[in-house]
């Protein structure tokens, strides 16, 4: 193939070469014949042939360098050819080159050829293509390069990047076979005075890469003779080359040279000086490669390349896209593991040397406060608002104009300006790094956040490399000093017991702990403490880094953490932060870290949100006992270890008033930097000492704004962050448990002195109670004691000088050693030395209120503690734990009421602390507990005061405690708390109990409901009688309940009650059994409170419980119905005595049947499938039915709501009416629609009717929903009758007008008929029918003037919604044929005529549209429709049918046409004036609207005339601008028609009429007559004053053919002729009486325009054929003969009306009363008539 190409190319050089270049001509043909000897065995051998003979390409060169432009591209196609099959001899390379480089000046596709040819003579001749060939080929792509033709220039540029990466791609191959063998070097070097030797590749490299850099600064190349080179076109080469090999620059010190003599200095000019954006671009790309691989070799020129960077960050010096590549720069140098480091390292940490790191980090500082709108800085962080754009994330045109236009929002350098501050990932970043825009020449669409995101990743970046060089060296190391970190803590700890009492209490206060696990915390170690590590030069340049620039890194990331970041920068800037402050930490460098935590702590809780706090409310005190911030359930601190000492945590705090103003609020941002912030006190816990309090100060001012929440009853406020809430709380807990603490031996010495100090006041206290009997002695004796502790001997006693100091430290040590007290022997730990001198200090009166309060405190709140312990970390001694707790508790309660009937208040205080312990316990943990439950119940029964003859013990009789005995409680708070905790046992413990104590819980239930302490108490304890149900009557205990039940069980309630109590109470059964004999005991109570509630509990027990099918029925039958039965007895007997029971008495009573029918509906909804297993389920649904339908009887509004409310929650639980449901949702339909509930007029509850039609429509909609599928039309049509009727019924709302909004009951209605299935056959006819009832509704009810009387609904928006519905009807079946052989549509048509017709005359339009527009608006909907199915199937129409249809259409569009205003007041302002003029073009668009789809219809031959008829009689009355006199009117009424009467004289008078408000609308429908009766009807003017834009356009008469033209012809021309007559008469009447005065102008434009109508009108010939003249009439014959003359004329109307036009013409030209005008307009007339 190769052969016979060059052979034809050798024919045409040889043949081109034939006249002008003979050597040419002569080396060609000899080619040819060397060609031709060649045996053609195969391509390759071709070339290896060709390659052999160095003249067979003698002929191309001489052609390529002939200049001749078609022998050269034909030598140009060979070379390249040869080169491509390498069939070149290796001898003429550079031949061939030169030959390249002569015809680079020719031809696009010569150039193109050379630049294909380049690449593939680099690649086949890679080992010969070096030194000067090298050379020559970058040349000619380098010239190439230069030709404007843009295509060949890029290509050049291509080709001459793939040379250069080429070139050192050799040098790649070279180094790699030099490490197998050994090169010699060719060349030598000198650089600095010294000489390098280098190999051949490697020199070539130099030398291109030397004369790459010179060139791109303009100098002159010595080896590649480069001309014109473009300066990015070097940066780019010299980019490729770097970024494809930079191993090959780091082996190579004499490019690095270059790099160093040649390439940073131009950088540094060029980033000095001011270029355009690409040279800039292309600049900038190179930093990033040279900062991270060639920082050593050249550190000066780098140093003042950063210190450039920095000062270019200046907005001063650079325009925005140059900081922002220098940001792009500063982000990959960043982002580089260690680079930071090593920078810092080479100038920060050196003397002399200008600190690098330190000043760019200080330059974030300024950037990120140049702008603090742009980025939303505030007083708190935020997410910003979504920017303006649309989806593609272009700029949104209609944002853009409303800010001004596109001037407003770019800059002179593009860059966009943010219309939101704020950063965020959607807008604040590039799909592409501007550094990778090399395609751009100008400066592209930046958005200007985008500076600030570079700033928050190059802290990111900053932050991970500093951890990650960081932290693996303190993990690693971890195991080592473990052991080591254990002795030293555990000795200084030792050591503080020689501290005075103040140190120790501060020690103690800035360092809490708890006692967990006794190992000591694991210590991270200091990496700059590992001196054999090899990282600790880097280590050590970390901590000088963040030693010098903590203040700027503070600064800028505070900076943006009060600004509006989205979620993924913010939480990106949290880490880093965390990063940041965790490795200042772990170096220990303590000033840093401190304000790192600081500031986070700031940014968690902000400094106003506190200020807010305490604004509103009071200063919350020091912690003592009435501070519980730290103790609540809720609190970040309360994880059963926190150092608070004095709590109670019953003290809920004022309430704040709701009527204060909303302080600021914690965010889940501000969680975030809260969790941080714990996360970092628990990394660094150990090494945070002092500055703990930092951590502690920020959790404390949480709890405090967190606990002023919940007390000023916002709670609600944080429900959006209860996940972060308790995330951090789970932190908290984390950080407080990660301490260490004594072994029992040492705690013991230092618990001692705290309780020998109490003992001893103990002691001196009874000994001077013995001396001095008469006169108990006060505190004051003992406090005034001189108190020393010893440091030096444990004996000593402890005094202090205030109590409590001295129980705020027992309270202090207790809570960080719970984990001991549950670990260990209470003997061993010290809780039992310690509960026995608290017990002492609570229940001896020596002590004040307050001091026994707080001994009790610290037993109750340790004792809390220890049983989450023990529930914490199970272990075989965990029941142990519980019962050592419980018991504690216990101990106290007995003590502070044991051996005094009248306790004192002092000790009341305490019982009730150690009851809201038991509370605490049970919140907390009283799922997990295992014992103790016993005394537990035993400290309930301690509330009580003891009746006569009964023990206070456990060992009381059972008889006693369930004797019917009535026991109060000792104080009203005691019994609260009691009460609680009774509560939650019932509520949540049951299953814990053993099963003999809940004998026990029901006794004291029994209690509590029998106390007259408090009434709630009584009464909420009977609604726990309920929950002790449930429990009892789960899993197989309703099988014996069954069989206890059964029938054949035969004996007393007392005897079964008693038997059960004494030898059976273990079984469930029994217990509920004896449940409601102790609940039946409390319904004998004589307060009637207690009484009915304990009877309604017994009714709900038996609801609420799922029985079987055979308990179902028994509960059912008996007790269920016959309540429902009784109470139809009670209502048939106060119906009887009506005189002697009050209303109250009646109301009272049917609030009660509604509370038993709501039961026992809920009860059957819940037991639907229970209830029809039952064996008679027929038999008593009839009972039921028929207690309904006696309920019904009594015509009740509150009854009637309550059972089709009833029925409705029973239907609603059925899925489908399946079995025996089937006949019962029957008789539920049957009494429906047979009982509309409507009251009796005596029962006076009318204001409770709209509660119960909603309930019966709502029954209705379950009823449907059941039998959807099995419906008929004649239900169908039941259920819209008996809806409709309810709503004509019902009352208008107490609030709102329904002829603004439908009522609930009207939206009701609606609802369920548009659910009505439409399928069934004759349904749409149905609702079609019912919706012109409800259409009609509001104007049948009211009349058509008269306003709904006072209580009345108007129904208006009833209507208009009915019209909507209509029309969806009308227009989804409207070809189904039902409708119209019905009376369907019809009917429909007559309803909107109604509201059309008295527009103006009904006063209540409500909300717009007004119900003549919209009932306007449906007619125009729905006439296309019906008209296009009576054109299609107008055979199948009955004639009454169509009749009726047509004369509905006739009378909307007479409605639409006119309007009656003399109903409305005389318009006084614009408005008033606009809007009738409004309403008639409305009128007028909507005629000629009808007017185009009846017309074509109207004309037919199978309609009777005397529709058209009357469509023409309203079309003349429309017309009718002054009104006529009566006799007229009668005249034109009479039969045979209106022609009879038009030459009877009219009745002068003076008097002129006003026109008609209409006076446009009566012009068209004049016009439109006039258009009916023309032959060929034809557009014309409107009278001068018209308010109409647009000409008059006459309709398509002719669409349905002559005849049809004809009929609507014969039908309007009378009333045309009629119309001019009355005209006429009216002038020539009425016009001799004015004398001199002119004719009023509406009267004599009327006329003028007339009269031109009549000269310019043409009529039908045939008009007349049919008119029927009286045989009676005494002008018969002269009207049969004006008839004959005129029949068959176009001017029929002018020779009918020829008589009174001649009377005009005498009274328009008489002398006084005359007119011209009206003259000319006459004669005009007459001339048309020949």
């Amino acid at each position: 193939m190769s052969s016979q190409i060059l052979a034809g190319e050798l024919a045409t050089i040889s043949q081109e070469a034939k006249r002008k270049f003979p050597e040419i001509r002569t080396a060609a043909d000899k080619s040819i014949q060397e060609l031709k000897s060649l045996p053609t065995t195969s391509e390759q051998q071709v070339a290896a042939d060709l390659s052999r003979r160095p003249q067979f390409i003698d002929p191309f060169i001489q052609g390529a360098s002939s200049k001749n432009a078609r022998i050269a591209n034909s030598s140009v196609i060979c070379l390249q050819r040869l080169v491509v099959i390498k069939g070149l001899p290796r001898s003429r390379l550079q031949d061939v080159l030169e030959a390249f480089s002569a015809s680079t000046s020719l031809s696009f596709d010569i150039q193109l050829k050379i630049l294909q040819a380049l690449p593939a003579l680099a690649q086949n001749y890679n080992e010969d293509i070096k030194g000067g060939l090298i050379a020559s080929a970058l040349y000619v792509s380098a010239v190439l390069q230069n030709v404007k033709v843009p295509t060949v220039s890029a290509v050049a540029a291509a080709t001459l990047q793939q040379l250069v990466v080429s070139v050192f791609d050799k040098v790649a191959a070279e180094d790699a076979a030099a490490k197998q063998s050994t090169i010699a070097p060719t060349q030598s070097i000198e650089i600095g005075g010294a000489s390098i030797p280098v190999r051949e590749a490697a020199f070539d490299a130099y030398r291109v890469l030397q004369d790459l850099l010179l060139a791109s600064e303009g100098q002159r190349t010595d080896f590649l003779g480069l001309p014109n080179f473009s300066q990015s076109v070097g940066l780019e080469l010299i980019y490729a080359a770097l970024n494809t090999y930079p191993l090959v620059f780091a082996a190579h010190p004499e490019l690095a040279h270059l790099f160093k003599d040649l390439l940073a200095p131009f950088l540094i000019r060029l980033l000095s000086d001011k270029q355009t954006f690409a040279l800039s671009l292309r600049a900038m790309r190179l930093l990033p490669l040279l900062l991270q691989r060639h920082v050593k070799q050249m550190p000066d020129e780098c140093e003042i390349i950063l210190g450039l960077l920095t000062h270019l960050l200046d907005p001063e010096s650079s325009p925005t896209w140059k900081r922002i590549m220098v940001m792009e720069v500063l982000r990959s140098v960043y982002a580089a593991p260690g680079l930071i480091v090593q920078l810092y390292g080479l100038y920060d940490a050196q003397e002399g040397r200008k600190p690098i790191v330190r000043d760019n980090i200080s330059t974030f500082v300024r950037l990120s406060t140049e702008k603090p709108s742009l980025i939303g800085l505030g007083p708190q962080s935020s997410a910003p608002v979504q920017r303006i754009i649309d989806e593609e994330g272009t700029m949104d045109p209609a944002a853009v104009e409303g800010t001004g236009g596109f001037a407003s929002i770019m800059s002179s350098t593009n860059v966009t300006e943010s219309d939101v501050p704020g950063l965020s990932t959607q807008w604040s970043t590039l799909k592409v790094p501007i550094l990778d825009l090399l395609d751009k020449t100008d400066v592209p669409f930046l958005p200007e956040t985008y500076l600030y995101s570079l700033i928050l990743e190059c802290l990111n970046s900053l932050s991970d490399n500093l951890a990650k060089v960081v932290l693996p060296l303190t993990i690693g190391q971890e195991g080592q000093v473990k052991r080591k970190t254990r002795q030293a803590t555990l000795a200084s700890e030792e050591s503080s017991g020689g501290l005075d009492e103040a140190s120790g209490d501060g020690k103690l206060q800035n360092r809490p702990r708890r006692s967990q696990s006794y190992r000591s915390s694991t210590v991270p170690v200091n990496p700059l403490s590992l001196e054999r590590s090899a990282s600790l030069p880097k280590i050590k340049a970390i901590a000088a880094l963040i030693d010098n620039c903590w203040p700027a890194l503070l600064a800028t990331s505070s900076t943006f953490l009060y600004s509006a970041l989205d979620n993924d920068y913010y939480r990106g800037l949290i880490r880093s932060f965390q990063k940041l402050t965790q490795v200042a930490g772990l170096l220990e460098l303590f000033t840093a870290r401190d304000a790192f935590l600081t500031t986070l702590g700031k940014t968690a809780v902000p400094p106003n949100l506190i200020s807010s706090v305490s604004a509103s409310s009071s200063v919350p005190p020091s912690p003592g006992i009435k501070s519980p911030s730290f103790l609540r359930s809720k609190s970040l601190l309360s994880v059963n270890s926190v150092t608070t000492t004095q709590t109670n945590d019953t003290g809920a705090g004022p309430r704040r008033s709701m009527n204060e103003s909303s302080p600021p609020t914690l965010s889940t941002r501000n969680l975030l930097c809260l969790r941080a912030l714990i996360n970092l006190a628990i990394a660094l816990g150990s090494t945070l000492r002092e500055s703990y309090g930092i951590v502690l100060g920020t959790l404390q001012q949480a709890d405090l704004y967190l606990d002023h929440v919940r007390q000023s009853g916002s709670s609600n406020n944080l429900a959006m962050l209860s996940q972060e809430i308790e995330a951090v709380a789970l932190a908290t807990r984390r950080l407080l448990e990660s301490t260490a603490d004594y072994p029992n031996d040492s705690f013991s010495h230092i618990l001692e002195p705290f309780c020998r100090s109490l003992d001893s006041d103990l002691t001196e206290y009874s000994a001077y109670q013995s001396a001095v009997e008469q006169q108990p002695p006060s505190f004051n004796d003992f406090i005034n004691r001189a108190s020393s502790i010893s440091a030096v001997h444990c004996d000593s006693p402890l005094y202090l000088a205030d109590r409590s100091i001295l129980l705020s430290k027992i309270g202090l040590i207790v809570d960080l050693n719970i984990a001991r007290f549950a670990s260990y022997p209470p003997q061993a730990s010290g809780w039992q030395r310690l509960i026995q001198c608290l017990i002492g200090v609570s229940s001896t009166s020596c002590f004040p209120r307050n001091v026994a309060l707080m001994a009790a405190d610290i037993i109750c709140r340790s004792a809390v503690a220890l049983v989450a312990a023990s529930i914490k970390e199970a272990t075989a001694e965990t029941d142990n734990v519980q019962k050592l707790a419980l018991d504690s508790i216990h101990r106290l309660i007995t003590s502070a009421i044991e051996g005094d009937e009248r306790p004192s208040n002092s000790r009341i205080a305490v019982f009730c602390r150690g009851l809201e312990s038991i509370r605490s316990i049970l919140e907390a943990s009283g799922e997990s507990l295992t014992v103790g439950w016993d005394v537990i119940l035993q400290c309930l029964e301690l509330a009580f005061i003891p009746a006569a003859g009964q023990k206070n013990d456990r060992q009381s009789s059972d008889a006693v405690q369930g004797a019917s005995t009535v026991s109060d409680l000792h104080t009203p708070e005691t019994g609260r708390i009691a009460f609680t905790i009774t509560q939650l046992v019932c509520a949540d413990f049951l299953q814990s109990l053993n099963p003999a104590s809940i004998v026990n819980v029901i006794d004291i239930l029994h209690k509590f409901a029998r106390q007259r302490t408090d009434l709630n108490i009584s009464l909420t304890s009977i609604t726990l009688f309920s929950e002790v149900s449930n429990f009892l009557l789960r899993d197989n205990a309703r099988l014996a309940l069954e069989k206890i039940a059964s029938p054949h069980v035969d004996k007393p309630p007392r005897k079964i009650y008693d038997t059960l109590r004494t030898s059976d109470k273990d079984s469930r059964a029994a217990q509920w059994i004896i449940l409601l004999h102790q609940l039946s005991e409390v319904a004998t109570d004589d307060r009637g409170e207690i009484r009915n509630a304990a009877f309604q509990m017994l009714l709900r027990i038996i609801i609420d419980q799922s029985l079987d099918p055979h308990a179902f029925q028994l509960a059912f039958t008996s007790v269920l119905l016959k309540c429902v039965q009784d109470n139809i007895n009670q209502h048939g007997y106060e119906r009887k005595e009506t005189q002697k029971s009050s209303a109250q008495e009646q109301k009272g009573l049917d609030a009660a049947t509604k509370s038993i029918l709501e039961g026992i509906s809920k009860y059957l909804a819940q037991n639907v499938e229970t209830f029809e297993k039952t064996s008679q389920f027929p038999h008593t649904w009839d009972r039921l039915m028929i207690a309904m339908k006696e309920l019904l009887s009594f015509r009740s509004h509150t009854i009637n709501q309550a059972v089709y409310a009833g029925l409705t929650t029973v239907l609603s639980a059925l899925r489908d009416a399946h079995g025996d449901w089937r006949g019962a949702v029957g008789q539920i339909g049957g009494l429906w629609s047979s009982s509309v509930p409507i009251a009796s007029s005596d029962t006076g509850d009318q204001r409770d009717q709209q509660a119960a039609f909603l309930a019966y429509v709502d029954c209705s909609m379950e009823l449907v929903r059941l039998v959807s599928d099995e419906m008929t039309a004649a239900q169908i049509e039941s259920i819209s009758t008996n809806v409709i009727t309810c709503v004509q019924k019902s009352r208008a709302e107490k609030y709102g007008n329904d002829d603004v909004r439908l009522t609930k009951l009207q939206e009701r209605v609606l609802e369920l008929l548009k659910s009505l299935k439409l399928d069934v056959e004759g349904s749409v006819v149905v609702l079609v029918r019912a919706a012109s009832v409800m259409i009609k509704q509001p104007f049948t009810t009211s009349g058509d003037q008269e306003r709904p009387t006072k209580g009345d609904p108007s129904f208006v928006a009833f209507a208009k919604a009915a019209m909507a519905w209509l029309t969806e009807l009308i227009k989804a079946h409207s070809s189904e044929g039902a409708l119209y052989s019905s009376d369907a549509i019809a009917v429909a048509l007559e309803s909107l005529a109604v509201p059309i017709k008295i527009k103006y005359r009904w006063p209540l339009q409500g909300k717009p549209p007004a119900p003549w527009k919209q009932a306007t608006s449906s007619a125009l909907e729905v006439i296309p429709l019906t008209l296009s199915y009576i054109d299609g199937h107008g055979s199948a129409f009955t004639g009454d049918n169509l009749n009726r249809i047509w004369t509905a259409l006739v009378n909307i569009t007479a409605a639409i046409m006119h309007g009656n205003y003399s109903f409305l007041d005389i318009p006084d302002k614009y408005e008033d004036v606009q809007a009738v003029e409004e309403d008639e073009h409305l009128d007028a668009k909507s005629f000629l609207t009808l007017r185009s789809v009846m017309i074509p219809a109207l004309g037919n031959p199978s309609l009777p005339s005397h529709i058209r008829d009357q469509y023409c009689s309203a079309l003349f009355s429309a017309s009718i601008i002054h009104p006529l006199r009566p006799s007229e009117y009668s005249d034109l009424q009479q039969k045979p028609g209106p022609l009879p009467s038009v030459l009877t004289r009219r009745s002068p008078s003076v008097q002129d009429e006003e026109p008609s408000r209409r006076e446009d609308l009566g012009y068209l429908c004049l016009a439109e007559l006039i258009s009916m009766a023309s032959r060929e009807a034809t557009g014309f003017d409107w009278h001068p004053d018209t308010t109409f834009t647009t000409l008059y356009e006459p309709g398509n008469y002719c669409s349905r053919g002559p005849e049809a033209k004809q009929n609507l012809a014969k039908a309007a021309t009378p009333w045309v002729i009629a119309r001019f007559a009355i005209t006429i008469k009216a002038y020539i009447a009425d016009q001799p009486l004015r004398s001199a005065s002119p004719q009023p102008i509406s009267m004599a434009e009327e006329l003028i325009w007339v009269l031109n109508r009549m000269a310019a009108l043409r009529c039908e010939p045939s008009a007349l054929d049919d008119i029927d003249i009286a045989e009676d009439s005494a002008d018969r014959e002269e009207w049969k003969d004006a008839v004959h003359r005129a029949k068959g004329k176009e001017t029929m109307h002018i020779t009918l009306l020829h008589p009174l036009i001649v009377q005009a013409m005498g009274v328009a030209g008489h002398q006084r009363h005359g007119n011209r005008e009206v003259l000319h307009a006459l004669m005009r007339v007459l001339d048309v008539v020949p």
